[in-house]
């Protein structure tokens, strides 16, 4: 199968990580909000992240 020539070849790896210092709080460290800082970290959506939950255990 061959692809149209007007589509652009994506290359797959890591991310550049953005140059701004951008900051994330992120209410709820549960699986949830755990997950999402995670994700946020690896895409380079934030440089900073902060997890804020009621039970100051987690």
């Amino acid at each position: 199968m061959t692809q149209p020539d007007d589509i652009d070849e994506v290359p797959l790896g890591p991310r550049p990580t953005p140059r701004r210092t951008s900051k994330l709080a992120i209410v709820g460290a549960g699986a949830v909000g755990s997950t999402m800082a995670y994700a946020a970290l690896m895409r380079g959506a934030a440089r900073t992240v902060a997890l804020y939950d009621i039970n100051k255990a987690k």
